[in-house]
């Protein structure tokens, strides 16, 4: 199996980075408190799994099987939300801690929140939504662009 890391890596740190924009520019402007506007980051996930895929696609000249690029989406929504994760992590316990706090009176199950798990489930989203929409974008690719199928 060919090693595309370094892609891969570049792919979901595009990701991390229009995340922690998001997240971010709604701090900035007040929003970061409407909880429901995390499901905007489905969307961000989406696209930059979708370029990722493109580009690892074009760079193999279509030479690429099912798998492995299944295989590359997954890894790139895991490395992406383990760094997003990660930055919640130092965020919540030492750039705003009072915000863990919101997060525990007005999220769902927020009582069972701490600073070490909100990001763990962070992360298990991130990569299983990731997944997810790895897996439906594929069926697009494999008509169009995987050889073998």
């Amino acid at each position: 199996m060919r090693s595309y890391t370094n892609l891969a890596f570049k792919s979901s740190l595009m990701i991390f980075i229009l995340l922690v924009f998001y997240f971010l520019l709604m701090r900035i402007i007040g929003l970061h408190t409407m909880i429901e506007l995390r499901y905007l980051n489905f969307f961000i996930l989406l696209g930059g799994i979708a370029y990722s895929l493109r580009n690892f696609l074009k760079t193999l000249g279509g030479k690429a099987s099912y798998l492995e690029s299944l295989g590359f989406g997954f890894m790139v929504s895991t490395i992406s939300s383990l760094l997003f994760s990660i930055f919640m992590f130092i965020y919540l316990l030492h750039i705003e801690p009072s915000f863990m706090d919101f997060l525990i009176q007005n999220a769902p199950f927020g009582s069972y929140l701490t600073s070490v798990s909100a990001p763990l489930i962070i992360f298990i989203e991130g990569a299983a939504s990731g997944a997810i929409l790895t897996f439906v974008l594929m069926q697009y690719y494999k008509r169009s662009h995987i050889s073998g199928s």
